[in-house]
């Protein structure tokens, strides 16, 4: 029986991974949200208002986003990392089922 490879981001890796859309959804969306409802979206200093400083927040999760996927990924210890602590995970989650 051929064994599949299970792919599971170790929680170390997902605090950055998912970092982005805690700035996209909160900072960002919200942001602009709130600037849209109170009308603060224009003109709060001097021309700019909300939705042009919720690009501060999106920005920086672009950045993340870039700095994970184009540099982090692609180093050559990347999946070895990963894939010993699936690995580690697995076993452990096996042990804990298992008393």
């Amino acid at each position: 029986m051929k064994q599949s490879k299970i792919y599971h981001i170790p929680y170390k890796y997902r605090k950055v991974e998912n970092l982005h859309i805690l700035l996209w959804l909160l900072p960002a969306n919200c942001t602009w949200m709130i600037g849209e409802f109170f009308q603060w979206d224009q003109n709060l200093i001097g021309t700019y208002g909300l939705r042009e400083f919720s690009i501060i927040p999106f920005g920086i999760g672009l950045l993340i986003l870039a700095y994970y996927y184009l540099y982090y990924m692609h180093r050559s210890d990347f999946e070895e990392k990963v894939e010993k602590q699936t690995e580690m995970l697995i076993h452990q989650d096996e042990l804990k089922h298992d008393n």
